[in-house]
């Protein structure tokens, strides 16, 4: 909760709500540790669990890359051939 207040509250305020997203792996991956804690037999259970937040996270993030980075090309293109 003490990760997960303060971005869902950035989120709402500056109208991003991406960072409700991450806020909520976050919070996903601190239960899912705790949960995993319990269980006899599993190694390194918090790194396991903020594993698997953060790659979901990163999968997120390199999806909103490309199209980031795809956005520009295609505009530079029209361009050109408006120029043309």
């Amino acid at each position: 909760m003490l990760v997960f207040v303060p971005l869902a509250a950035i989120s709402y305020f500056q109208e991003f709500p991406r960072v409700l997203v991450h806020a909520g792996l976050f919070a996903a991956a601190e239960f899912g540790g705790t949960v995993l804690e319990h269980l006899d037999g599993v190694p390194f259970p918090r790194t396991i669990a903020f594993g698997a937040a953060a790659l979901i996270s990163a999968t997120i993030g390199i999806v909103i890359f490309t199209r980031f980075m795809r956005i520009p090309i295609a505009r530079m293109d029209e361009e050109a051939n408006d120029e043309a």
